[in-house]
């Protein structure tokens, strides 16, 4: 593999931290978006960076079509990208990247912000041109998530994975196990931990058990829950009672492949639902926040965290004593479940269960951990997430120095 000597001669797109940022404060992107559209066509030398720059606003903004379609012409004039680092000096990280939506990849980028890590996103697909050279860097990892909509990039990935010239994370064979069905076989049996028997169910399948024509498949039983292949941030989940339910579902939904899951109650003894994410570093857990509802659909946005003091203080405590108390309480299931993912980085949403386990719902190395929550409503959060952030660029450096 021979190097680029200069990579500011790679397209150079906002990061996706700072846009996320001035969403968070207001911000409209409307006059932007418009301006980046008509940059990529006035300015060919920097077409893809603008138009990439267009991708992240217009997906921000809620059109996330457009966005996604912004990408792919970007991607057509590079497959390479860089942000260079608040300060020189460190660690220069190549990621493979995969086509898609925000929700598509890692978004290393908040983890990386105010740093010395250099990052530079190689996007990777059958349809896509192999560069002739690439940027010199210390470490690759993939950050693709599992997904059918992903699995030609990750097999892309894993085509180069044995020949690549430098120290590497995230081996992507081990990143297709993370399927909802696959993981729940893999951690099955593992004590401590309890994850929802689930099963991968087309429509044909379903629209045939709901006229009693066809059994349920395996072990599941009502009530089930239900959510779209490839579906994120609980577009189209929902919980089936009986087959009434599951056809009325059917007729208002119109995917052709189905996650079928069976619904385990995971209420607390005060009534409410309180869901976690755990990033994994090297092995090591690490809480990225906790979320807690009334509702069993819990994501952390629509909890009401920011209006309910009670809540974040249910999360201050969490944080603070999660090395004391939770790790601990859970360490054999927390180490199987990094020998058993066996990946340098992942994150895990779970909760624990009434009988005590730890209750998986599900495992990727793309799920969101920032630190973008406002310092006035959650003080308690940003030292904890800063020493996250620290425990992966020690790993970033360790796995450097091993080249």
């Amino acid at each position: 593999m021979s190097a680029l000597t200069d990579l500011e001669i790679l397209p150079e797109p906002t990061s996706l931290a700072a846009f996320a940022r001035r969403l968070l404060s207001g911000a409209n992107f409307s006059a932007e978006i418009e301006a980046s559209l008509k940059a990529a066509i006035d300015d060919p030398q920097h077409t893809a960076a603008h138009l990439m720059d267009a991708a992240l606003m217009l997906q921000l903004s809620g059109r996330k079509a457009d966005g996604v379609r912004a990408q792919a012409l970007a991607l057509q004039s590079s497959p390479l990208f860089w942000q260079r680092p608040a300060r020189p000096g460190g660690v220069r990280l190549l990621v493979f990247a995969a086509e898609g939506d925000v929700s598509t990849n890692a978004p290393l980028e908040f983890m990386l912000e105010d740093s010395d890590v250099t990052l530079i996103k190689f996007y990777v697909g059958s349809h896509l041109e192999l560069p002739k050279v690439f940027p010199e860097h210390d470490v690759a990892m993939t950050t693709i998530g599992e997904g059918d909509a992903t699995l030609d990039a990750i097999t892309c990935v894993a085509d180069l994975w044995p020949h690549w010239p430098r120290p590497t994370l995230n081996d992507p064979s081990r990143i297709v196990m993370l399927s909802r069905d696959r993981l729940f076989h893999l951690l099955a049996h593992t004590p401590g931990i309890t994850m929802p028997a689930t099963q991968r169910v087309d429509r044909q399948a379903l629209a045939e058990i709901a006229v009693g024509t066809q059994a349920m498949p395996g072990d599941l039983a009502f009530p089930l829950i239900i959510r779209p292949i490839d579906s994120h941030a609980g577009r189209n989940l929902a919980k089936l009672d009986d087959l009434v339910s599951l056809a009325d579902y059917l007729n208002s939904v119109a995917d052709p492949v189905f996650y079928l899951s069976r619904f385990i109650d995971y209420r607390r003894a005060d009534g409410l639902y309180a869901k976690m994410r755990i990033a994994f570093i090297d092995g090591e857990p690490f809480l990225a926040h906790k979320a807690i509802s009334e509702n069993w659909m819990i994501h952390y946005l629509n909890a009401g965290m920011d209006s309910d003091p009670a809540k974040r203080a249910d999360e201050a405590q969490s944080m603070d004593t999660f090395d004391s108390e939770f790790r601990p309480r859970h360490a054999a299931a927390l180490a199987a479940l990094a020998s058993q993912i066996g990946l340098e980085y992942f994150s895990v949403d779970c909760a624990e269960a009434k009988d005590g386990s730890l209750l998986i719902f599900e495992a990727d190395v793309s799920g969101v951990v920032h630190a973008l929550d406002s310092v006035e409503v959650y003080p308690y959060k940003r030292p904890h997430m800063l020493r996250l952030f620290d425990a992966f660029r020690a790993l970033l450096e360790r796995t450097a120095r091993s080249g």
